[in-house]
């Protein structure tokens, strides 16, 4: 259950990031000077049809930094005597549970990019049915109708306006 929320929450949170950077371009006097709907639209499509990035994996430098230290703690003969609480066995515990949930993290990441990948796909046909859809309803009532403008369609005489 904690997996498919943390899923839930990266993917809006992606989203999120996504809308945020749609709606400066829109807004970016540096592209255009004022933006019509259909400059609108043509960002959103070119915008959401590129590939989203995947999670960075994440690794941890204390980790590796312990792990250097070990090595050159074991490589000290006598073994050093260690204050109370300090204990070789038991940091080698610490980071090895520490190793545990950076895998774990990284198999939820690699899950969310799959599930993501998913959804974009998923995006992609749903969008081809739209416009087959549309162009359908165009065939059979014409692009002037009021059912070709009932499923979304710009009626041809409206269209200059």
């Amino acid at each position: 259950m904690h997996i498919h929320k943390f899923i839930v929450h990266m993917h809006k949170r992606l989203m999120h990031i996504h809308k945020e950077n749609l709606y400066v371009h829109l807004l970016s006097p540096k592209k255009q000077g004022s933006i019509g709907m259909s400059n609108r639209r043509s960002l959103q499509t070119t915008f959401f049809q590129e590939k989203p990035m995947a999670y960075k994996r994440r690794s941890s430098l204390a980790v590796d930094q312990t792990n250097q230290r070990l090595i050159g703690i074991k490589q000290i003969t006598p073994a050093p005597t260690l204050p109370a609480g300090l204990s070789i066995a038991a940091t080698e515990q610490k980071k090895q549970a520490i190793e545990a949930l950076l895998t774990q993290y990284n198999g939820l990441l690699a899950q969310a990019d799959i599930l993501l990948n998913q959804i974009v796909d998923g995006e992609k046909e749903l969008r081809r049915d739209n416009t087959k859809l549309l162009t359908a309803i165009g065939l059979l009532y014409g692009k002037d109708s009021p059912e070709y403008e009932a499923a979304g369609g710009t009626r041809t005489s409206e269209a200059g306006k």
